[in-house]
């Protein structure tokens, strides 16, 4: 059972340590922040995360079928002082499905605010001497593939969303099991890494979430070193007429990114005239391939998107009912009128950071 938003902001869970740590490019300290105090809106479920649910019982089971292991659905989260799962002689083990689990449950030194949603346990051994391992499952598309995993790695925000489950639960050993659905016709798509996590890494991570928390219940946003652009759109999305001296250090980087852009500048027409070299002889082929066969680059027309010209359709529409007069086309102007207003909305760009004239 998934976890509302409300309810997600009332805690700390897996998935907001990696941001806390500071290892998801896909997300910051800040962001996690704003989003408890309620100053941000919900993220809302996407196509991949709505997949990613629905396949982990399938992942899960396909797993527990490869290592003869029974699949339970209906198990609840355990550690090794809890009651012995039975089952089939037949089965090496049990993989059960766990509730959510809250901080104090099982380990006494961890708050109460702190709350884990592991995907699975493994339950290995007779009801006098059994194991534990966790269990975490991930939908891995083509693009995390290549980046982590078909170089071994695991990607950082889900290694500490593991630590996290570790320090709640208790168990030390865990599996993070992926499917990448895009190599079921090279190879076999499952993935697994075994990850273990020590005492020195959970007493970290757990200092560092809780000084987190301590930020959120006095309202102080939580210092960063070096915010992101992330971080500088969140804390500050619109400016003032102020202006703000500068400091030794500012001047410093300023003249720095200055430098920095000017070396940058050859590469970059470099980069364009490679790129057109390599477009002009692709041709009309879409795809370019090496003298063995690779795949090496890609030059396609973007999908055909069709746009409804709405504010072409309102003014044709009001100058049709002015040119014909009635009641009806009065209460039709009425209506037009009522409901662009209603329609018309103020969208907010991001800044824009300029470096002036006398820089470039």
């Amino acid at each position: 059972m998934l976890l509302t938003h409300e309810e997600r902001r009332q805690g700390i869970g897996g998935s907001d340590v990696g941001a806390i740590m500071g290892a998801n490019p896909y997300s910051s300290i800040i962001k996690v922040y704003k989003d408890k105090k309620g100053e941000i809106p919900p993220l809302e479920m996407n196509h991949a995360m709505e997949w990613g649910h629905i396949l982990e019982d399938v992942i899960a089971k396909k797993y527990a079928d490869d290592n003869n292991y029974h699949f339970d659905l209906y198990g609840l989260p355990l550690n090794n002082k809890s009651p012995y799962v039975g089952f089939p002689d037949d089965k090496d083990g049990v993989l059960y499905k766990p509730r959510i689990v809250r901080g104090g449950e099982y380990q006494s030194d961890v708050p109460s605010w702190a709350y884990a949603h592991p995907d699975g346990f493994v339950q290995l051994g007779d009801p006098d001497n059994f194991e534990l391992s966790g269990i975490e499952i991930k939908t891995v598309s083509e693009g995390m593939w290549r980046k982590y995993w078909a170089n071994d790695e695991i990607p950082p925000w889900q290694f500490y969303q593991v630590v996290w489950y570790s320090i709640i639960t208790g168990i030390d050993h865990w599996k993070l099991v992926g499917l990448a659905p895009h190599l079921r016709m090279s190879c076999d798509p499952m993935l697994v890494h075994d990850i273990y996590v020590d005492a020195d890494l959970k007493t970290k991570v757990l200092d560092k979430v809780t000084d987190f928390w301590t930020c959120l219940q006095s309202d102080t946003i939580p210092h960063i070193d070096k915010p992101s652009e992330m971080d500088i759109k969140l804390l500050y999305p619109t400016n003032t007429m102020d202006m703000v001296q500068s400091s030794g250090t500012i001047d410093a980087a300023v003249h720095r990114l200055y430098d920095v852009r000017m070396d940058l500048k050859p590469l970059e027409e470099e980069e364009e005239s490679l790129k057109n070299m390599i477009k002009s002889h692709m041709g009309n082929a879409g795809k370019l391939i090496s003298q063995e066969g690779e795949e090496l680059a890609s030059f396609k027309s973007p999908k055909a998107r069709v746009k409804v010209d709405h504010k072409n359709i309102v003014e044709s529409l009001r100058k049709s009912l002015k040119a014909n007069p009635s009641d009806a086309s009065d209460w039709a102007m009425s209506e037009l009128n009522h409901c662009e207003a209603n329609a018309t909305k103020a969208f907010t760009q991001s800044r824009r950071f300029l470096l002036k004239a006398k820089y470039i």
